[in-house]
This record gives C-alpha cells, structure tokens and sequence, in this order.
C-alpha cells in the first residue's frame, strides 16, 4: 500500500487528499476544491465564486441574480424577492418563471407563478 502522503493533493500548503472516483482511483494530483477551481476559472487559485456580502448579489450560472441574506434567509434569488415582495409567498410546488426567458428581467410584469410541471412544458416545448 502506499503512503498517505502520495495521495495529498500537490498544491503548496494544501492538506486535502487528492479527487476519487467511484472505483477509489485518484482522479489527478489534486483535492477536490483544487479541481473544482481549476475547471471552472483556469486557475487553482482562484475562488469557486466570488463571496457575497450580505445584501450583494451575483449571477448564477444559469443566468439568475442570487442575494445573501446570511442572517435571514442565506442566499435567495431575485426574481423570488420580487414576487414576494408583490404577490406574498410562493405556493408549495410552484417556480417563479420568466416570461420573456431573460433570467435577468426581474421586473414583476415579466413573471408568472407556474406548478413545476406547467413550466417544465413550457422549457420542453422552448428546447
């Protein structure tokens, strides 16, 4: 067997054991975090996502705004808050859509409260 040491992701100063995958073989010489980095900025260095502060917002990958609320209700995304802000809470099994299919356009005429399966039609039907 071998030493614990050569399964420790290469990056100075990291003490995290390399990436495995389901058959237990390394997936590379780095850690998980290392990987995950590296895959989505290039750079193992670099942060995942920028952190928030509280209040501040970012884009997720899929186009929405996300806020942190960290001492309220951590993170929540825009088009939500204004929902709510307009229409009270959202019912128990229903999504927040965008009618023009720009995640960005928050403004309250631009959004429907759909059940998840109406808007699963409307993304099949959209491709």
């Amino acid at each position: 067997m071998r030493a614990l040491t050569s399964y420790m992701c290469v990056i100075e100063g990291c003490e995290n054991l390399r990436s495995l995958n389901k058959a237990g073989h390394s997936q590379g010489r780095l850690c998980g975090i290392h990987r995950g980095r590296k895959y989505q900025n290039g750079d193992v260095n670099a942060s995942v996502r920028p952190i928030a502060q509280d209040g501040e917002g970012h884009i997720t990958a899929s186009g929405h705004r996300r806020f942190t609320f960290a001492k309220v209700i951590g993170t929540e995304y825009e088009h939500r808050l204004v929902w709510r802000a307009h229409n009270g809470d959202i019912p128990a099994g229903h999504v927040i859509h965008h009618s023009d299919g720009n995640p960005l356009n928050n403004s309250i005429e631009n959004l429907q409260c759909l059940s998840r399966s109406e808007h699963r039609q409307i993304h099949a039907r959209q491709g």
